[in-house]
């Protein structure tokens, strides 16, 4: 597609065509053209200004020095240089070694060619403001860009007009020529302040200029290519004022400063001197209590729901509404609601024990804890309930009454701070199999009941219970690495014996938590649906599943379900060759004949 851009050019062709040795040609591939909107595809369609104008800010046309290679480029160090029109354009090479232009990156570099180099990127280089000042940029944007994405910037450039000028002062630091980043406010995140606390700020210039300064990063050219490699980076990313950090969620980049959070709406507007986002938050300005945050966020909704018609039953409104005590309040977003069944929904709005039990399991009173403070395997008595913390990655989890959530991102607010969350608390919301189905660790158990429906039927039952030993995907494959394992799993003569091995994972009428009396130390022996397996609590408190020569570990314990709880083991207990070498038929066992007994001795005692 940019060679057809080319073509439509015949004035400009003749440039890539000069005998001199000092061309540099940025080449957009074809999966570049893909990605641009219809509106960019429309305008570089046609023969005009703009077209012309996108295509000279690909060239370097160096009139004193060689064409532009790779090996110009140092790593870490931005280089600035001039395009074809006198713009400018950014080159990097990135922390993971990758080389980038503004926002683009290389897929070829180095392609010789007798009048120079070409480099193919992924990325289409469309100017903007890349001619123009940071400063003068922002008090006169392209509205042809900014007009349908948050409103424009006349708010944030109306704020930084209203702070006296001064050495120190934003206007200062916006006009500085050496390179520069700035995360500018939307006018619909300026708005979306309440009035009044908006004039407050507004009134107050000092404050005023330190929120400003907030977003904006001297001495460094941020595109998002760069940004989404100093997320996994520990170098902090320092602002005018505080502290930028860089997250990445569903495809989408946000940055946070004292921790206030705002999504870029609008990336990678190229000036001459460095490079402008569009956010969707005002960054370090904290108005709100954690009341209002939560009333005003727009997805915590369900859960303010729950919250006020708990009134004085829980006090929780006037607890997060308290200037006396720190709060540290972890609250569901509303598809953690949309989640739960119907009528588990409805318990929570209207059965006032279940919903103040809720609602102080989410809230710690007295404290503010930063996410940085739930390490890994750390334990929080609330004086309601015991939260337990755990990392994967750099993913943090809270789990309270059996049910873990994800800490998706956090909101500082004027008493403390929220942390959002993917999941309510104390209410399961799964079956047995919908905890298999869901559960990224066990898409292998999930593969071998799909292949035996009753098994899969019977642990979808609402009214059993069950405790299963789930093994995880690690175990599967340890199985499958064995010649029994694969005769198993694979040999269709072996079906059956399959569906006894998974059976022996099930335990059928009880419900086992690690932390119950029976399991705090020693063993216990208990009938699964496929024979009797051995549970074992360690003196260093390790759970082990045990069943003849197979010894498993609980890898991840007590995930509550609608119908019991279930435990990711690290091994399939197989008994190797033993298992292969059953009888088939029927297998009576102990827990099916208690099972029985249990239902003769209700039905006699209810004559």
């Amino acid at each position: 597609m940019f060679k057809s851009i080319i073509e439509k050019l015949p004035r400009l062709h003749g440039v890539l065509d000069t005998v001199i040795n000092n061309i540099t040609l940025f080449a957009p591939s074809n999966q570049a053209w893909n990605k641009l909107d219809q509106s960019t595809k429309t305008a570089l369609s046609t023969t005009g200004p703009y077209l012309e104008e996108v295509f000279k800010y690909h060239v370097l046309y160096h009139t004193d020095t060689a064409a532009l290679t790779t090996a110009n480029i140092i790593k870490g160090r931005t280089v600035a240089v001039e395009t074809f029109d006198l713009r400018q354009v950014f080159l990097l090479q990135l922390a993971n070694g990758r080389f980038s232009v503004n926002s683009a990156l290389f897929t070829r570099s180095d392609i010789r060619c007798s009048n120079g180099y070409v480099h193919v990127i992924d990325t289409f280089l469309i100017p903007v403001g890349s001619s123009r000042l940071m400063n003068d940029y922002i008090s006169s944007p392209s509205s042809d860009l900014l007009e349908f994405r948050g409103g424009g910037i006349s708010e944030f450039n109306s704020w930084i007009t209203g702070v006296p000028f001064s050495d120190t002062s934003i206007t200062s630091v916006l006009r500085q020529q050496s390179f520069i980043t700035v995360f500018a406010a939307t006018n619909e995140a300026i708005t979306k302040i309440p009035l009044n606390k908006r004039q407050s700020l507004y009134n107050d210039k000092s404050q005023l200029d330190k929120v400003l300064k907030s977003h904006v990063v001297s001495g460094k050219v941020l595109f998002s290519t760069r940004l989404k490699t100093l997320m996994a980076s520990t170098d902090a990313i320092s602002a005018a004022e505080g502290t930028i950090v860089v997250t990445q969620r569903d495809n989408k980049l946000y940055v946070s400063n004292n921790g206030i959070e705002g999504e870029i709406v609008v990336a990678d507007i190229p000036v001459k001197n460095g490079v402008l986002h569009l956010i969707s938050k005002v960054l370090n300005y904290i108005y709100n209590n954690a009341f209002e945050q939560l009333r005003d966020s727009g997805v915590t909704r369900e859960f303010t729901t729950v919250i006020t018609e708990s009134g004085h039953v829980s006090n929780t409104e006037s607890d997060l509404q308290s200037s006396t005590f720190a709060v540290t309040q972890f609250a569901p977003v509303d598809s953690a609601f949309t989640q739960l069944p119907q009528s588990l929904r409805h318990l929570l709005q209207t059965n006032h024990t279940i919903m103040t039990r809720v609602l102080q399991l989410h809230l710690i009173k007295g404290q503010r804890f930063e996410l940085s403070y739930f390490t890994n395997g750390l334990q929080y008595n609330t004086g309601n309930g015991v939260l337990s913390f755990y990392r994967d990655h750099n993913v943090t989890f809270v789990e309270g009454d059996h049910v873990r959530a994800r800490i998706l991102r956090s909101d500082s607010v004027t008493n403390g701070i929220i942390h959002y969350i993917d999941t309510v608390m104390g209410v399961p919301f799964r079956t047995a199999q919908g905890e298999i189905n869901n559960n990224s660790w066990l898409l292998s158990m999930k593969l071998a009941l799909s292949m035996h429906n009753n098994l899969s039927q019977t642990l979808d039952t609402a009214s059993d219970s069950f405790t299963v030993f789930a093994p995880n995907d690690t175990a599967f494959v340890t199985l499958l690495n064995t010649d029994n394992g694969k005769k198993l799993v694979n040999d269709k003569k072996y079906k059956d014996y399959y569906k006894k091995v998974l059976q022996r994972h099930v335990v059928r009428g009880q419900v086992l938590f690690s932390d119950t009396n029976q399991l705090i130390t020693g063993e216990l022996i208990v009938p699964s649906i496929f024979g009797q397996i051995t549970l074992i609590r360690t003196l260093n408190g390790t759970f082990l599943v045990k069943h003849k020569r197979v010894t498993a570990t609980v890898v991840r314990s007590n995930i509550g379900l609608t119908n019991g709880v279930l435990h990711i083991i690290d091994k399939v207990l197989f008994s190797d060759p033993e298992d292969l070498q059953q009888t088939s038929g029927v297998t009576y066992h102990l827990g099916n004949l208690l099972l029985g007994v249990t239902c003769i001795i209700l039905s006699a005692s209810s004559l």
